[in-house]
């Protein structure tokens, strides 16, 4: 005998297999569900990658940015420092410069007036007015005044009073210029 019988056995089958049917069908409902949620999900991670990897990007930018920034910084600080020592050596320059304008203008201050000119209240002045002689003197190109005065032997005071309407900073080549009497 059989325990089950052919009769039991055909009728629960295609119930059975139906339930099985319902079953799987349910779950590919409920696995395409999860599948449609999980591709959503999974849309939306590769839209915060792409972002992560734009804000990566904006990163390694920014820190490039404050590296030349501060190679910039050291540049310019170093440009103050040679710009502040070229001042000082400028400054020092100028002193010694000074000091040696000083040590000349004592030492002529200290030197005795030459023969023939005497000077009244100490200013390089002759006692008397200058008159202009006879003799001429044409510029030459390099000629100063005080060049003139020396080669004629007369004092650069004297050569300039005889000589008002002269631009002794602009003398012009051939320019004729009237020599005071020794």
């Amino acid at each position: 005998m059989d325990t089950i019988s052919s009769e039991n056995n055909n009728s629960l089958l295609p119930m059975i297999a139906a339930i099985l049917g319902g079953l799987a069908v349910l779950l590919a409902a409920i696995a395409l569900f999860k599948l449609s949620s999980v591709s959503k999900q999974l849309a939306k991670v590769e839209g915060a990658t792409t972002r992560i990897e734009s804000i990566e990007s904006q990163v390694s930018q920014a820190s490039a940015a404050a590296s030349d920034a501060a190679n910039l910084r050291n540049y310019v600080a170093q440009m103050e420092r040679q710009i502040q020592q070229n001042f000082t050596n400028v400054r020092n320059e100028f002193n010694t410069v000074r000091t040696e304008i000083n040590t000349v203008k004592e030492s002529t201050a200290r030197r005795p007036a030459p023969q023939g000119s005497a000077t009244a209240g100490g200013q390089g002045q002759s006692a008397t007015p200058p008159v202009a002689g006879p003799d001429e003197y044409v510029v030459q190109s390099g000629d100063t005044g005080v060049k003139i005065a020396r080669s004629n032997g007369v004092n650069l005071n004297d050569l300039i009073a005889v000589n008002p309407d002269i631009n002794w900073n602009r003398l012009r080549v051939g320019q004729k210029v009237k020599i005071p009497k020794k």
